[in-house]
């Protein structure tokens, strides 16, 4: 009869303790969980094509306003041909 008298109050607050976090869990997710009403928007595909006088212009500006043209180091990577 000791055993039962040390162990019921434990056993008592561990089911009181799981019948709270329950509770918890179920509340958070109904008032927490929600989608944004904008989710369709970001999910939207973009636009497959590229506006090319733009892209051209940006390549202009970049060609203008760098010292060194990010073209030539292109130039500069060794090809197994030019080591020979």
């Amino acid at each position: 009869m000791e055993i039962v008298r040390k162990y019921v109050p434990i056993i008592v607050l561990t089911i009181i303790l799981v019948i709270v976090w329950v509770g918890i869990l179920l509340f958070s997710k109904e008032s927490l969980s929600t989608i944004n009403p904008k989710a369709e928007e970001y999910t939207a595909p973009l636009n497959s094509s590229f506006d090319e006088d733009v892209l051209n212009d940006v390549s202009k500006r970049v060609d203008d306003t760098y010292a060194i043209p990010p073209s030539s180091f292109f130039d500069m990577v060794k090809t197994e041909e030019s080591a020979n």
